[in-house]
């Protein structure tokens, strides 16, 4: 129908990248992602996450990962009841790990 049922744009991070989403069984959008910030000299990545109502409406932003480190390529997968299972690669020293975070949404 020519795009007059797709919502407008709509940013969630202006210096995010590698985003994933997932929808929840109450229709509920969760976005997660990864993006530089700089503390003092130093730059990190940290992982966001936001949900979004079924009309895809913002109903909060936060950050999943610490601000001093290297958090980057998160994926999503939601659960039961309205839960995601996060996991992104972390920097610790010279060695990478694979973290993860369940998330209960409701």
């Amino acid at each position: 129908d020519n795009g007059n049922h797709f919502a407008g744009r709509d940013s969630i991070s202006g210096l995010g990248s590698h985003p994933q989403l997932t929808t929840l069984s109450n229709g509920n959008i969760v976005v997660v992602w990864d993006e530089q910030i700089q503390q003092q000299n130093k730059f990190y990545k940290r992982i966001g996450i936001q949900k979004r109502n079924a009309g895809g409406q913002s109903e909060g932003t936060a950050y999943i990962s610490v601000d001093t480190g290297m958090a980057t390529y998160p994926v999503i997968t939601s659960l039961q009841k309205n839960a995601t299972l996060i996991a992104w690669l972390q920097k610790k020293g010279e060695k990478n790990f694979i973290s993860y975070q369940h998330i209960d949404l409701n």
